[in-house]
């Protein structure tokens, strides 16, 4: 099954670099630093979003159930 996926991709890109259209080129690789630094920063931001859920709940457990009426 794999054999028909890769000889359709060849067709397909074979038919693309006919009418001129650069179907490879060397910008779109993720280099390994930028791939751990994002990582990095998914992490910190997950943990920025789980502090601030617990601050609100922290928070919204702390309203007093009733308010005296002044």
């Amino acid at each position: 099954m794999t054999a028909y996926i890769d000889y359709t991709r060849l067709l397909i890109e074979v038919g693309l670099s006919r009418l001129g259209v650069q179907v490879r080129d060397e910008r779109g690789a993720m280099s390994t630093e930028a791939a751990v630094l994002t990582g990095v920063l998914v992490t910190i931001a997950v943990a920025a979003g789980i502090i601030l859920i617990a601050k609100m709940r922290s928070n919204a457990e702390a309203i007093p159930d009733n308010v005296p009426t002044p």
